[in-house]
């Protein structure tokens, strides 16, 4: 049994995103099957069903079944290492406090906090962890200054240009938010917030990943 996804196309027609062969699937069994799909651009790829193919039972045809199974998923942007101001301290995975953050934020504590998804492991006080049960960070004094606000600029055409501004923007966000920092975004008409957490990230990536120029909204 051959299995082929189908994915939209900008004409709205559908292409072959990749299939997966199962030699034999026994009555009432299950086969979980896998392919490596990569994406030719950020957004939104939609998936229009599968095509169902087999040549049993003597192999001389092929029969096929077209399953309409509409599903789509959010592609982000590429992400490329970008070095970030104070990031010559190196930092243990230890979880000790070298002279300075990679934020070059001050290393002195001004308490703990839980630990919220996206935090970076370096701020986790494994000692304090132990003894609660729970995982815990180090809020530092310099924390609530450490704000950022990367700007992308929406004016243009689409194309090249554009898209280098979003992958740099793109790049620019997950290197902060990796690095413990309050990251905000501007984006023509559309400002967000400072914040930290796997909800924020997945927001601003997720407006990262729609956004089309000269809008800034990117709904």
């Amino acid at each position: 049994v051959v299995v082929e996804d189908r994915i939209v196309t900008g004409d709205g027609g559908d292409r072959a995103a990749g299939r997966c062969f199962a030699l034999r699937i026994a009555p009432g069994q299950r086969e979980l099957r896998a392919y490596p799909l990569r994406a030719e651009q950020r957004g939104e790829l939609a998936f229009r069903g599968f095509v169902v193919a087999t040549r049993f039972p003597f192999g001389l045809f092929s029969k096929s079944l077209v399953i309409e199974d509409e599903a789509s998923l959010l592609v982000y942007p590429p992400v490329d290492p970008v070095a970030l101001p104070g990031e010559q301290h190196a930092v243990p995975d230890s979880g000790e406090s070298p002279e300075n953050d990679a934020a070059g934020a001050s290393p002195v504590a001004s308490g703990l906090r839980p630990f919220v998804p996206g935090d970076p492991r370096r701020r986790i006080h494994w000692q304090a962890s132990e003894r609660t049960g729970s995982l815990l960070v180090r809020e530092l004094e310099s924390e609530s200054e450490a704000e950022v606000r990367v700007q992308l600029p929406t004016e243009g055409r689409p194309g090249g240009r554009f898209e280098g501004r979003v992958r740099r923007a793109t790049s620019e966000v997950v290197a902060l938010l990796d690095a413990g920092r309050r990251v905000g975004l501007e984006a023509g008409t559309r400002s967000f917030e400072a914040g930290t957490g796997a909800g924020h990230r997945a927001s601003l990536l997720g407006f990262l990943a729609r956004v089309q120029p000269g809008v800034g909204d990117a709904s």
